[in-house]
């Protein structure tokens, strides 16, 4: 099991939080499991999310499916995601 961050820029985290909610099923199904969601202060539509991973592969997979980009351009996400895992 792996602890991982995940950045990514967002238009506006208001409308992001629901769709990024909403799409709970697909996380739970890849073996992930959100820990926390957190914005800075300074940059408040900058959105860290904190996950446990089961499997890495399953993880990796997950982030290439174009279905889930798709969803992110609708939540209005506006970077990559940059992850780093902190602890495997």
């Amino acid at each position: 099991m792996a602890k991982i961050v995940g950045i990514h820029t967002v238009r506006d985290f208001n409308t992001w939080k629901p769709l990024y909610d909403a799409d709970e099923p697909r996380r739970s199904q890849a073996g992930m499991r959100t820990l926390k969601i957190s914005t800075g202060k300074c940059e408040p539509n900058r959105v860290y999310m904190y996950w446990e991973v089961n499997d890495m592969n399953t993880f990796e997979k997950m982030l290439h499916d174009p279905e889930l980009k798709k969803k992110m351009q609708e939540a209005g996400v506006t970077s990559p995601l940059d992850y780093c895992v902190m602890e495997a």
